[in-house]
């Protein structure tokens, strides 16, 4: 019994982990769709002065 529910325990953490990373990503990207209209004078006035 102790092995199968470890394993299920580490699956569903996983699952979680992934979860939340998703999560986290999805609102990144909702965040910076709305930002990327806002501040892309302000990355192209850092992109001239940044050398890269």
């Amino acid at each position: 019994m102790g092995v199968p529910t470890a394993i299920i325990i580490m699956i569903a953490m996983i699952m979680f982990i992934f979860a939340m990373a998703a999560i986290i990503i999805i609102k990144k990207k909702k965040v910076s769709l709305k930002q990327t209209v806002d501040e892309t004078p302000v990355q192209k006035a850092y992109s001239k002065d940044d050398v890269r």
